[in-house]
């Protein structure tokens, strides 16, 4: 038995590793930035806008309208080149990256977490039972 399974971000995926390790599974979690499909665009099936949502979701719904779709730089196929070299590695990542958007916004998204963790340390470590 063995292999590797390329997953989206979120708790699953991050638990799923540790249980699958003794099978010779591993995980690697994905974190594409956006490519250029038609997630947005004719593909797309969308319900009719309710008027008391228009001032909080007018961006939202910018982008989501199918204007931007196919303008993303990510190209599909060769993030899916750099997934088949993922699975045919050895030690494969545990996280992937994938386009420079997410290479850029990946690392300060976690540097802002270890800022406010470091932040409220003291917090943290003040929920254990007095020493």
């Amino acid at each position: 038995m063995g292999g590797h399974l390329l997953l989206p971000p979120g708790v699953l995926t991050r638990v799923a590793r540790q249980p699958l390790a003794p099978f010779g599974i591993g995980v690697t979690v994905v974190e594409p930035g956006p490519f250029h499909t038609d997630r947005n665009g004719d593909s797309m099936t969308r319900a009719t806008p309710m008027a008391v949502y228009d001032d909080g979701l007018a961006d939202r719904r910018q982008a989501m309208s199918g204007a931007l779709a196919r303008t993303q730089a990510g190209d599909p196929g060769r993030a899916g080149e750099a997934l088949l070299q993922v699975l045919d590695i050895p030690a494969p990542p545990r996280r992937l990256l994938l386009g420079a958007l997410a290479a850029d916004v990946g690392p300060r998204t976690y540097q802002d977490r270890l800022d406010e963790w470091a932040a409220w340390d003291i917090g943290a470590r003040g929920a254990d039972f007095p020493a």
